[in-house]
């Protein structure tokens, strides 16, 4: 999804198969954004309210990011931080067949 101006989710699912590099202001409303697709690309470091991660491939953010309820992260699915922050409020959930149901982490703050 490329573009420009402001997108407002009100609620749903906005599935992205590629990139998102909309450069305007994003509202998730009470919505899920779900990335799929295969192989690697970029996410965008914004505020979701629910995020969902499927199929295989590494999703790439640059910086920090905000979910406000829940993230899902399906077996296949990699997500790769780099040294950015990301900020849960609500349930982490991992697929069980993703390394036996473990979520690994590093840093300061878990």
């Amino acid at each position: 999804m490329i573009g420009l101006g402001d997108l407002t989710m009100t609620t749903g699912n906005l599935v992205i198969t590629g990139l998102f590099s909309h450069t305007g202001g994003f509202d998730p409303g009470t919505g899920t954004v779900t990335y799929v697709g295969l192989g690697s690309s970029n996410a965008r470091n914004t505020t979701y309210n629910n995020l969902v991660f499927s199929n295989t491939g590494t999703r790439h953010f640059s910086g920090n990011f905000t979910v406000n309820n829940n993230l899902t992260i399906n077996a296949g699915a990699f997500v790769d931080l780099n040294t950015g922050v990301m900020s849960v409020g609500g349930d982490v959930i991992v697929d069980e067949a993703l390394n036996d149901g473990i979520l690994s982490m590093t840093g300061a703050t878990r």
